[in-house]
């Protein structure tokens, strides 16, 4: 095994193991892999797809995105092709991929997530499922409005799903647990218990975008999801949250920008790290962060990556 083989080799599960512990976050590099002549996807430890969904999704119309100080909010709406659709025209190009590829999923009735979960475990070259259990992402207003439960009846529908994924698939599960509204040590736990092999932290955070001049809302949904540099402190504490809730795998995201945002979140409990806004802003961002935390850990004579993972002094 070469040096940099054993400085970066992370198991998430038996078989989910990632050569790298950057993984490209849900959204960042999009369904296709047209964007590889900029982006070196040999780094990537793991791709995960934006969000599917059983029927194809049109989004919210623009404005989807406005810049935030260190952050950036987007409303999007999910935007994706559908069940049908992915697998018949996305999923081919992904199985050319060299590192394991993560198709996030989301639905709003458990028909519907065994359905898409049944659908893509029948696949070839799909490798594990990343359950999103954001409530808007779920729910989705139909009329400008959110109805939002009660932190119980989240955490009720968290493990009723998962339960009712695992058994009609066999893939490793990954449950992507919502920033707000519930308790992320708590949602682990349940999440945990009803059969997921990781837990994913943190989810982007809610907010909005006024415009002063014209006493209205940027976007058409108002709300907006927020993620860079902003949130990680956020998700440091939710990733922590996580490590010391349950014993599976913890795969941070949130504000990572370098290779030395990398190690906090190790260090804070995380197995491995996905990067999202980062490769909004340059598409090679994995790969300059990768050459950068193998010099770092070199200089800090650590010989296996696996030597920071929830390691304090």
């Amino acid at each position: 095994m070469s040096a940099s083989a054993k400085l970066t080799t992370i198991k998430i599960c038996d078989n989910l193991i990632l050569n790298s512990p950057l993984i490209a976050a849900s959204g960042a590099l999009g369904f296709s892999l047209q964007i590889g002549d900029i982006t070196d996807l040999s780094s990537l430890g793991a791709f995960t797809t934006p969000t599917l969904t059983m029927e194809p999704r049109a989004g919210y119309p623009p404005p989807r995105s406005s810049e935030t100080p260190s952050g950036l909010l987007i409303s999007s709406g999910l935007p994706n092709p559908g069940l049908k659709d992915f697998i018949k025209f996305n999923l081919p190009e992904l199985n050319t991929l060299s590192c394991p590829l993560i198709v996030n999923i989301t639905a709003n009735n458990s028909n519907e997530w065994k359905t898409v979960a049944s659908g893509l475990a029948a696949e070839m070259g799909v490798n594990a499922l990343e359950l999103n259990f954001d409530w808007e992402a779920m729910h989705p207003p139909e009329d400008g409005t959110m109805q939002f439960p009660t932190s119980q009846q989240h955490l009720d529908e968290i493990h009723s799903t998962v339960a009712a994924v695992r058994n009609v698939c066999s893939l490793p599960l990954i449950a992507k647990l919502p920033s707000t509204g519930i308790e992320s040590g708590e949602a682990a736990k349940v999440a945990v218990e009803a059969g997921v092999n990781a837990i994913a932290v943190s989810y982007t955070f809610p907010g909005i975008v006024v415009k002063a001049h014209t006493r209205s809302f940027k976007f058409s949904n108002v709300v907006g999801q927020l993620s860079g540099p902003c949130i990680k402190p956020l998700a440091l504490y939710q990733v922590w949250r996580a490590r010391n809730s349950v014993k599976v795998p913890v795969i941070a995201s949130g504000g990572v920008m370098n290779a030395e945002d990398v190690l906090e979140f190790l260090i804070a409990g995380a197995s491995a790290v996905a990067v999202g806004t980062a490769m909004l802003i340059h598409p090679n961002a994995i790969s300059t962060i990768s050459d950068e935390m193998i010099k770092l850990l070199e200089h800090m004579d650590v010989s296996d990556i696996r030597e920071m993972i929830g390691v304090t002094n």
